[in-house]
Formats: structure tokens, C-alpha cells, sequence
């Protein structure tokens, strides 16, 4: 029946089957492409979402490290969030708050941990974990912390316990939650007051105000409440309290705060200049003298002298945790010299042995306060390693006239310069180099300078060496002088003048890893700040 068809038919049939199967191919191919970008649009969408609520919780757990930033603001003593201490003395938390939008909305929570002075550094704890054997020093996170304690684990080092750092940093960690989610991300910050020995150099001078000549390099912060004259080089921001000022140094009208008489002012300034700025409170000290007294007075960790019964003290510190004191009893007199020598006579003898191999104290602080007259001094030399030691002379409640010195004329060094060893010197009135100083123009390259490992801080007089002519004998100028720490001075610094007297060569160096870390119980400038934050 079917063999008399044209062959027409056929083609037409063929052709008709070849579209409807060529339709279903290509229907089949669009749909899988539109399941694909429907499936990469609605990942895409899923993905934004979860980024945008990764985000989120960021946002929240640094809201909560601001949140105690300004709790601390008014209560700066408080690690309890203003409530009950929960947890151990070591760690205080968790403590629970709500987080909301703009429009009241409660979106999620931020919880904390909070973890008081003297036990964290670098934004964890260091623990001494004990398993069955061996003990292992590990750290941990301020969250991890109470399991640890509860396990049976340690504050501190195997073999050294625990022990107070003597910083001020709070550690704070903050995880912040998202509702309706399980996402949650943590910031651990270390809050605290930084130190005047944040500044490479920190003045109080309204007056003379402060001239950093051309040559001198420095590497932290410079900041002085009168203005500032930079014609060196200034690795870090320069500051000022002042927005103008009658510059001594010259004539002519106001300069600004913050200036220089070089020609290109970026040379100068590599990391910007800033006026004016708060100024920094230098009458402050006197608190911060009166608990240094205190801390030094606690029986079996720290140590206190009183009346030297003659001119004043020479404390030499040693590289085995412990220092030597003696009594001074003889000086150099002043002679014609406009200053007072301020050195300690060699021969005959001029001091006495009271105690050698003194262990430093527990909680770093050595205080002295002599009021056997109004012009004993603390002499200081040495060199420590391994330890952190503040050294304070002070005479509280003192006239201007008692106000109490410390005077280097020897070298005061480190042993390690990884951030191991620090010293803090304060002096209620001057941290002076004397006459007779280290510093000499022969002889071996540790005799021709004089090296201060230290931050220096002078609250009422200032850091540096007194004027000395040719007539008061050879010392009256040295060769090289090497500051590696900071200097704190309430007047105008420097240990050289403009007719050749004082150190001819003149190393001023930061030493960086005071920034987070100063000495023992140094001296603060002002209120807590966010001194360092990481993601956990």
C-alpha cells in the first residue's frame, strides 16, 4: 500500500521529525542553562548573604570591644562589665549583650570575656598546662582560659608561676552572634593607657618648647604641649598642643606648631605632623609617683629605701636579677663650674656597700625616696638581662627645691634587645648626665660613649646633662652619647650645646617594643585606647 507513495512524503515526514527532535534538544539545553544560572544566581545570592552576615558579626564583636572601651572610659578599674564577677580571678566573663539596628531591632548579641591587668600580653594568657607528664607552657584565648584553669592548668610559665607583668593593658575578646544563624566571628583586644614610654620623645616645654636639630633621626612618636621645631628626619607622626608660637630659636613672626627650616617639609616629616593636639598632663605624674610608692612599700614584692643618712644613694644593677646599693658620701665639688659636678668621687672612695645581689622585686618596681636633705640624688648604672625594672626617685609631697634627681654617668644597658629586658627610670625632677661621665675621646669603643638603655622620664625638670665650660676640667665635652628607649622631659632636653660643650655625637633610639610593653607600672598619659586587635 505504502511502496506507490511519491517520494516527497517521505522527505516532508523526515523533515518534520528532524524539527520536533532538533526542538526538544535545544529546549532541553535551555532549560539545563537556566537551571544553572538560576542555581549560580540563587549560590551567588547565598553567598552574598553570608558574606553580608559574616560581615554582620564582625561588626557586632567589635561593638562589643567598644562597648567596654567606653565602660572603662567611666570605670576604669572595673573587669565585671558592672556586675558580679563571674568566673575566676584570672578571667571575668561571659557576659552577654544584645545588639541592635538602627530601628531598635535586636539583630544579635556580642559576648565577652575580659581578662584584668598583669595577666595577658599580646591578647592571650600564658599557661602552664599540665597532663599527665610533661607540663607544657602554652597560650590560650581569654574564652579558653577558665576550662583551662578548671582542668587544673596554671597562670604563667612551667617551673616560673605566674607572676604580674606589671602592664596596664586589659584583654578583652568579644564574639559576636547573628540571630537566626550560626555564624559567629571573635576580635580579642588589648585596651589600656598608654605610657609616656609610647613616645620617642614627649615634652611638657611651653616656653623654650623643643628644637630636634638637622642629623637627628627618630623612629616613634614626637609630641611636645609647646611647639616643636623638627629639622631632622621624623619616622613617626610629630605633635603638637600648639597651633602657633613664638619660636626662640629665631626671629620673626609665629611659626606654626609643628615646623621645620628645611626647604621640603616631606623630608622632614616621613610620617606627617599633627597641631594642635590635646595636650599631654604631665602633673599627672604626681599620682602615678604616689602608687609607684605604694607598690614599692608592699612587703615581698617590691623594694623601698628611705633616708641614706648622707648624700644620696648608687644603685648598680646586675645581669643575675639582683643589684648592689650603696651609700654615697663623697662628690665631686662644683669648683668654678656653674653647675654641680654631679659625679661621684673615685678616689678616695666615695660611697659605701650596704647590700649586694638585692633580688629585683616580684613587681619591678625599686623606689627610693631619700629626705636626708633637700639635694640627695639616686645615682644608676648596670645592666640587666632578662628582667623589667623601674627605678623611681621621688621625695612625695616635696617642695621644689626636695624634688628628687637621678643621675647616669655610667652605662645602663641590655643584654637582649628583643623586648626581653626594660628599664624605667623617673625622676620626680631631672634624669641628668653628669660631669665626670662615660664618654671619653681614646681608649675602647664601650669608654668613648656613654649608652642609656632605658625610658627616661624627668617630670619636673628635665633629661639631659648641665652646661659645663672648659674651665670646670676635660670632661666638659664627651664624644658619644646613645639613647635606646625614650625620653619623657618636663623642659627642653639635650646633652650638648651650641659652643662645643656636651656630647659632640648625639643617638637618640626608639626602642619599638615599648609601645605595647613599658616598664613596670610606668607612668601613664591619659586614657584607655585600643592599643592592639586581632581576628580569633
Amino acid at each position: 500500500m505504502f511502496k506507490n507513495l511519491p517520494i516527497s512524503f517521505w522527505k516532508e515526514k523526515n523533515s518534520t521529525g528532524f524539527i520536533l527532535i532538533g526542538a526538544v534538544i535545544i529546549l532541553v539545553i535551555v532549560s539545563v542553562l537556566i537551571s544553572i544560572i538560576f542555581g549560580l544566581v540563587s549560590l551567588s545570592l547565598r553567598k552574598a548573604d553570608s558574606n553580608s552576615r559574616q560581615i554582620s558579626v564582625l561588626d557586632i564583636a567589635e561593638a562589643g570591644i567598644n562597648y567596654y572601651l567606653w565602660h572603662l572610659a567611666h570605670d576604669p578599674d572595673d573587669y565585671c562589665d558592672g556586675t558580679a564577677c563571674v568566673g575566676g580571678q584570672a578571667v571575668y566573663g561571659p557576659y552577654e549583650h544584645n545588639y541592635t539596628d538602627s530601628s531598635s531591632k535586636v539583630i544579635g548579641t556580642y559576648t565577652l570575656w575580659i581578662v584584668p591587668p598583669g595577666v595577658g600580653e599580646g591578647g592571650k594568657v600564658t599557661l602552664c598546662h599540665t597532663p599527665p607528664d610533661p607540663d607544657v607552657t602554652i597560650e590560650v584565648s581569654p574564652s579558653a582560659l577558665q576550662a583551662h584553669l578548671d582542668h587544673g592548668d596554671s597562670l604563667g610559665v612551667c617551673g616560673a608561676g605566674a607572676g604580674n607583668n606589671g602592664s596596664n593593658r586589659v584583654t578583652v575578646e568579644a564574639r559576636g552572634d547573628i540571630n537566626d544563624g550560626n555564624e559567629n566571628r571573635a576580635i580579642v583586644a588589648e585596651l589600656g593607657i598608654p605610657s609616656f614610654a609610647n613616645y620617642s620623645i614627649i615634652a611638657n616645654d611651653t616656653v623654650n618648647h623643643l628644637r630636634i636639630g638637622e642629623g637627628t633621626e627618630t623612629f616613634g612618636p614626637v609630641h611636645n604641649n609647646g611647639g616643636i621645631r623638627f629639622d631632622g628626619a621624623a619616622h613617626a607622626l610629630v605633635t603638637s598642643a600648639m597651633t602657633t608660637y613664638d619660636d626662640p630659636d629665631h626671629g620673626g613672626g609665629n611659626e606654626d606648631g609643628v615646623h621645620t627650616h628645611q626647604p621640603d617639609p616631606n623630608d622632614v616629616f616621613l610620617a606627617g605632623r599633627q597641631f594642635p593636639v590635646p595636650p599631654v598632663n604631665f602633673a599627672a605624674v604626681t599620682t602615678d609617683l604616689q602608687e609607684l610608692r605604694d607598690l614599692g612599700q608592699v612587703p615581698g614584692e617590691g623594694v623601698y629605701y628611705g633616708n641614706s643618712g648622707s648624700l644620696g644613694y648608687h644603685i648598680v644593677l646586675r645581669t643575675n636579677d639582683t643589684f648592689d646599693i650603696y651609700r654615697v658620701t663623697n662628690v665631686l665639688s662644683q669648683g668654678s663650674c656653674s653647675s654641680p659636678r654631679e659625679s661621684i668621687r673615685i678616689s678616695p672612695p666615695g660611697e659605701v656597700l650596704l647590700a649586694n645581689n638585692v633580688p629585683f622585686p616580684s613587681n619591678g618596681v625599686i623606689f627610693v625616696e631619700d629626705k636626708t636633705s633637700d639635694t640627695t640624688r639616686l645615682w644608676l648604672d648596670g645592666q640587666i638581662n632578662g628582667s623589667q625594672v623601674t627605678i623611681v626617685a621621688a621625695h612625695i609631697g616635696a617642695t621644689p627645691a626636695q624634688q628628687k634627681s637621678v643621675i647616669i654617668n655610667n652605662d645602663l644597658e641590655y643584654t637582649n634587645y628583643d623586648g626581653t629586658d626594660k628599664i624605667g627610670v623617673v625622676a620626680q625632677r631631672s634624669v641628668t648626665v653628669g660631669y665626670a661621665s662615660e664618654g671619653a675621646f681614646s681608649g675602647s669603643a664601650d669608654n668613648q660613649e656613654l649608652r642609656i638603655d632605658a625610658a627616661l622620664l624627668a617630670q619636673n625638670g628635665r633629661v639631659g646633662r648641665n652646661y659645663y665650660s672648659s674651665s670646670c676640667g676635660t670632661s666638659y665635652t664627651r664624644n658619644i652619647i646613645t639613647v635606646y628607649g625614650s625620653i619623657g622631659t618636663n623642659l627642653r632636653y639635650g646633652f650638648a650645646y651650641t659652643d662645643g660643650t656636651g656630647y659632640q655625637t648625639r643617638n637618640l633610639l626608639y626602642d619599638p617594643y615599648l609601645t605595647l610593653v613599658p616598664p613596670p607600672h610606668f607612668p601613664t598619659t591619659g586614657s584607655y585606647t585600643i592599643l592592639s586587635w586581632k581576628e580569633r
